[in-house]
C-alpha cells in the first residue's frame, strides 16, 4: 500500500532527512534508515530554501509517500518517485521547479517513544519542492489548497488519491482505499467479535451488532463467492430492511440496514448499520474471491504483491472505476494543474466568468495564459501573471533554459548566480502579481 501525505514547511527540512531528529525519539537517522537518494540534490535544494526572504511563511512543499508492504522492489520506488515529479509538476517545465526526493529503508522496524508507545516503521520515501520559480522568481505552489474544487466536482485532495490509487493499481500494492484491518486464512476468514451482552448499553449494542454483521457479510462474501453488487444487495436483504444511503460531495451509495429493535430509538427515526466501509464498495465486491484473500492476507502480513492478475480487469465494476481514475488524472494534466498556477478561486474572474465555462473552453483560457497572453471571453479578460517568463517580464531565452538546468543539476556557480539575483530582488519578487490561492 502507498499512501500520499502533502504538507509544508519553513525550514530544517534536509537537517531532518539527514540526521533523522524528530521530538519524541532517541534515534539519529544513521541508527534508523539506510538513505538512498532518488532525484536531485538535497544541498542545492536547502540552498534554494535558504534563499527565500519569507520570513515564518512555507518555503517548501513536503510530500511522503508510505507503505504499508515490508518490502518494496527498489526498482518500483523509483519508478513511482518519477511519476510523482510528473504529477506534481505537471504544469512546469523541468527547469522551473526544483525537486528532491530520497527513499528510507528502516533499519529500526519499530520503536518505543517518550511516552511508551510502539512506532512501527516501513519503507517511505519524502519528496521535497522549494516553493519558488527558479526563473521568475514568482511562488509556485503546485499543491496551493489542496481542498479546492474550482468549480469541478473533484477537489485537488481528490484527484491526488486517483493517482494514488492508480499507482496502487498498477505496481500491484495494497490500496488503502480497500485495506481492511481483519484477520483472514483459508480456513477462517474473519473472527466474530466476542463481548458479553449482559451488561451493555443498547448504544453498545447497537455498534457491537453492527460490527459483527459486517463481519458476517464479509465472511459469506468471501464463502459465497460474491463479485457482483445484486448478489451483495440480496445477501444484505437477509438481515433487516434495507435502503440507500449516499456520502460525501460526490454522493458514494451505500447500503445501509435497519434491524426491528431499532425502529424506535434515536428519538422514534430508528437508526440504520452503515455498510459505508470500503470494503462493501462496489469496486472491492467486484474483486475476485482470490484476490479479496490475497489482499487480507497481505494486509496482515504486509506483504509485496506482483500486479494483479488480468482476469480482474475483466470485472465491470474494476474497469469503470479505472476509468474514472484515468479522466481524473487526464483532468489534473490539462486543467487543474494549470489552474492552481494561473487562476485565483477568490478572483472576480473566477467567480463571474471562469467558472462557467466547459472543460474544453477553461483549456483554452489555460493555453492562453500559458502563453502569456490575455485570456477574454466577452466583457471578461485576465491578464497573465505566473507564466513561463524570466524574472523581468521578458519571453524566457536560452539563457534561461540553461540556467534553470543547472541549478537543477547542482551547479554551484548557477546556484550562487541565483541566490544573489533573488536576494537582490526580493522585495520585487514578494509584490509580484502571482495570484495565490484562497
Amino acid at each position: 500500500m502507498a499512501i500520499i501525505r502533502t504538507n509544508g514547511g519553513n525550514k530544517g527540512i534536509a537537517e531532518y532527512l539527514k540526521h533523522g531528529k524528530k521530538l519524541g525519539r532517541g534515534y539519529d537517522r544513521s541508527q534508523l534508515d539506510d538513505r538512498i537518494p532518488l532525484s536531485g540534490d538535497l544541498d542545492t535544494i536547502d540552498k534554494i530554501i535558504a534563499s527565500m526572504e519569507r520570513g515564518d511563511a512555507e518555503k517548501y512543499l513536503h510530500v511522503t509517500t508510505s507503505y504499508k508492504e515490508d518490502f518494496v522492489p527498489r526498482e518500483i520506488v523509483y519508478k513511482m518517485d518519477t511519476e510523482l515529479r510528473g504529477f506534481l509538476l505537471s504544469a512546469y517545465d523541468k527547469d522551473e521547479v526544483g525537486y528532491y526526493s530520497e527513499t528510507h529503508q528502516p533499519k529500526i522496524k519499530s520503536y518505543i517513544d517518550n511516552e511508551g508507545k510502539k512506532i512501527d516503521r516501513l519503507i517511505h520515501f519524502h519528496s521535497i519542492i522549494p516553493t519558488i520559480n527558479l526563473l521568475t522568481g514568482e511562488r509556485a505552489n503546485p499543491l496551493e489548497r489542496v481542498d479546492a474544487y474550482y468549480g469541478s466536482k473533484w477537489s485537488t485532495n481528490d484527484l491526488i488519491r486517483a493517482f494514488q490509487e492508480d499507482q496502487n493499481d498498477r505496481f500491484g500494492l495494497a490500496s488503502p482505499e480497500q485495506n481492511q484491518r481483519v484477520k483472514s486464512g483459508k480456513s477462517n476468514m474473519l473472527d466474530r467479535a466476542k463481548t458479553d451482552k449482559s451488561e451493555l448499553t443498547p448504544t453498545q449494542d447497537f455498534r457491537l451488532r453492527g460490527k459483527n454483521i459486517r463481519l458476517d457479510l464479509m465472511q459469506k462474501m468471501i464463502a459465497q463467492d460474491i463479485t457482483t453488487y445484486a448478489e451483495f444487495k440480496n445477501l444484505v436483504d437477509g438481515y433487516g430492511k434495507v435502503e440507500n444511503g449516499f456520502a460525501g460531495k460526490d454522493k458514494t451509495p451505500y447500503l445501509k440496514i435497519m434491524q426491528p429493535q431499532d425502529i424506535k430509538s434515536a428519538g422514534g427515526n430508528g437508526r440504520y448499520i452503515r455498510l459505508d466501509d470500503v470494503m462493501f464498495s462496489r469496486e472491492f465486491i467486484a474483486v475476485p474471491t482470490a484476490e479479496k484473500i490475497k489482499r487480507l492476507d497481505a494486509q496482515n502480513k504486509h506483504e509485496y504483491i506482483e500486479p494483479t492478475d488480468p482476469v480482474i480487469a475483466a470485472s465491470k465494476e474494476l474497469v469503470a472505476a479505472r476509468a474514472l481514475r484515468a479522466e481524473m488524472i487526464n483532468h489534473w494534466h490539462t486543467i487543474r494543474s494549470r489552474e492552481i498556477r494561473y487562476i485565483s478561486p477568490s478572483s472576480r474572474f473566477f467567480k463571474d466568468c471562469y467558472k462557467h465555462l466547459s472543460d474544453v473552453e477553461k483549456s483554452q483560457c489555460l493555453d492562453t495564459l500559458e502563453r502569456g497572453e490575455t485570456y477574454k471571453y466577452g466583457e471578461f479578460s485576465l491578464a497573465p501573471t505566473s507564466s513561463r517568463f524570466n524574472s523581468y517580464g521578458a519571453e524566457r531565452t536560452d539563457d534561461d533554459v540553461e540556467r534553470g538546468q543547472a541549478i537543477a543539476a547542482g551547479d554551484k556557480d548557477a546556484i550562487r548566480s541565483m541566490i544573489d539575483e533573488l536576494t537582490e530582488n526580493q522585495s520585487a519578487f514578494s509584490r509580484t502579481t502571482y495570484q495565490t490561492i484562497c
